[in-house]
């Protein structure tokens, strides 16, 4: 957002409980404000699938109103209407490196901490609009 000139509105960053309840709820708060903003990035997939409830619940039009993104790519991402835009995460890499590291510490107590970063990749499907040149 920063690098976009967007600055950051407290008002619309909500906590939830990772839940598709929590999501819903999350848009009605937003739309509580008065003013819908261009797109949503959800913590989770399951809380993106309530704003896309509560989307089609209040009229708003995904993806011309509102874009909706997620993260996890859940199996079931690409089945919901319109299919999820999402982050993938290798989660079966996760858990090979975090069971590396959980030797590692096993066996070299006093080891320096290891920082690893594990990219992420972008599922574009129908719940965003998507800007050619960006």
């Amino acid at each position: 957002m920063n690098e976009g000139g967007i600055a950051l509105d407290p008002r619309l960053v909500i906590e939830g409980d990772w839940s598709a309840n929590a999501g819903y709820l999350a848009l009605r708060q937003i739309l509580d404000h008065g003013e819908l903003p261009t797109a949503v990035f959800a913590q989770n997939d399951q809380m993106a699938v309530g704003i896309l409830r509560a989307a089609q619940d209040n009229g708003i039009r995904v993806p011309d109103a509102l874009s909706v993104i997620g993260v996890d790519d859940i199996p079931l991402a690409a089945h919901f209407e319109p299919p999820l835009t999402t982050v993938r995460q290798d989660f079966a890499e996760i858990g090979r490196v975090a069971a590396r590291l959980l030797f590692r510490a096993l066996a070299q107590p006093g080891a320096p901490p290891e920082h690893v970063r594990l990219e992420p990749s972008l599922v574009l499907r129908k719940s965003t609009r998507v800007q050619r040149g960006l």
